[in-house]
């Protein structure tokens, strides 16, 4: 009997202290979750922003005539509301058609400027440049959880803005037909929208955020003014949504109490029978074979720019040198190496390089869509090249080049936002390469020949 009531007032002590701490502990993850999440989204859209600007201004003269021509002539286009990826893959087709079919054998830009196309090529051009385009900005506002993102042209007109780009698809009806709605001429008011006219009129990016309650709640939303070639075009948009998740985190704190609870009733029942050890130490196991398995996957990872690591590519050499001993013939390396990481790193702090290796990865990634990419030293990358890479590479040579140039004319963007980098490749040929090596060495020189001409030109 007097083992009972000891068993009793201790299962009574325990559950009150736990009751008391799992309050405690809610209470303060719920408060937790909210700040980290409002200060998670916040950095979420500058950094959608970026990702958004960086992705037009590299494109530069395509968007800029895309946009001039569109916006003289939206009103004879009859857009579907419904399109996708396959959809502009035929709107691209369909220009590229009547590009050759006009002027065969010429390079818009190069040969011929986009003013001297015909109605018709330009139409194809302003269309399929726009359904893709827009298509990007409604992938970027899913693929990062953003409630809204927009790009927005002025009239003209006084508070007047075009919404140009925007994620969400109105229709509007013409002779019975529903159509996609275009360039939608809205009354964006100063008063309202503060920092959106802030970042139009200075050309700069405003510090802090508009702030009101709309369909999606009460959102938070970001700035970026767009420059192509030195010329400012319009704003970037982005909104998310900051009190819409209260109930989500208030409803999973619950459940989580309550899962913590019904955890620590077991635990004291299993403390009463003697079988914690057992079930602990399954635990601590199944853990250890769960980190192992992260461990694992994280070890080819670059952790700071997502791409694969030195290691990775030590892997990736090793399968080389297998398959050129059985025979490969069709094998390139590109070496590529930034500029001034040191300089950048001195004057503006570590985390402005961070900056610009990122944002030198996305670029390398997005031109050599077909070849692995990988980061080997701290400023150093480099491209196995495969495929259509492999047999497009000067031509890609060139476009990184033209874009790491167009970067660098973009008066808008701080000193370590302007890219720079050299670039080097080299093709195997089996009469003179016995192995990896020798490729990757002629790529080497040849990138830092490039490296000594950038600096001879800028000194």
């Amino acid at each position: 009997m007097k083992t009972r009531r000891l068993t009793f007032k201790f299962t009574l002590f325990f559950t009150m202290c736990m009751l008391v701490i799992l309050v405690i502990t809610s209470l303060l993850s719920y408060f937790n979750q909210m700040q980290l999440y409002k200060q998670q989204r916040e950095e979420s859209i500058q950094y959608v922003a970026n990702y958004l600007d960086t992705l037009v201004v590299t494109d530069g003269e395509d968007f800029l005539n895309m946009q001039r021509y569109f916006i003289a002539h939206y009103e004879d286009f009859r857009l579907p509301v419904h399109f996708d990826n396959d959809d502009i893959q035929k709107s691209r087709e369909r220009y590229e058609e009547l590009f050759s079919l006009h002027y065969p054998k010429k390079v818009l830009g190069k040969d011929i400027q986009f003013d001297e196309l015909s109605d018709e090529v330009k139409a194809a051009h302003a269309i399929y440049n726009y359904e893709y385009y827009r298509y990007m900005f409604e992938e970027a506002a899913k693929s990062f959880n953003i409630a809204y993102a927009y790009y927005l042209v002025p009239t003209g007109e006084p508070e007047h803005m075009y919404w140009f780009l925007d994620v969400v698809r109105e229709e509007k009806e013409i002779d019975g037909k529903p159509y996609l709605l275009l360039c939608d001429d809205v009354f964006d008011s100063i008063v309202k929208f503060p920092l959106m006219w802030e970042a139009w009129s200075t050309g700069k990016r405003p510090k802090g955020y508009d702030t009101y309650d709309n369909e999606y709640g009460k959102t938070y939303a970001y700035y970026s003014p767009l420059f192509i070639n030195g010329e400012k075009l319009g704003v970037i948009g982005v909104e998310v949504d900051i009190d819409k998740v209260n109930h989500g985190i208030l409803t999973a704190t619950i459940r989580q109490m309550l899962i913590i609870g019904g955890i620590l009733v077991v635990i004291m029942l299993i403390l009463l029978f003697s079988i914690y050890t057992i079930s602990n130490m399954r635990k601590d196991l199944q853990d250890s074979e769960k980190k192992a398995q992260e461990m694992s996957e994280l070890a080819v990872k670059d952790s700071l720019t997502g791409i694969r690591n030195k290691l990775g590519y030590d892997k990736e050499v090793q399968k080389i040198s297998w398959e050129i001993a059985s025979g490969l013939k069709e094998l390139g390396v590109a070496m590529i190496d930034l500029n001034f990481l040191k300089r950048i790193n001195d004057t503006y702090g570590h985390d402005k390089g961070n900056v610009a290796i990122i944002s030198l990865s996305r670029i390398i990634c997005h031109i050599f869509e077909h070849s692995p990419v990988f980061r080997i030293g701290g400023d150093e990358f480099v491209v196995i090249l495969k495929g259509h890479d492999l047999e497009h590479i000067e031509e890609l040579t060139e476009t990184f080049n033209r874009q790491l140039e167009t970067l660098q004319k973009n008066d808008a963007l701080e000193y370590w936002e302007k890219t720079s980098a050299a670039i080097g490749y080299a093709i195997f040929d089996p009469a003179v390469d016995t192995s990896y090596d020798n490729v990757f060495k002629r790529a080497d020189n040849k990138m830092y020949e490039a490296k000594k001409a950038m600096k001879a030109t800028r000194e």
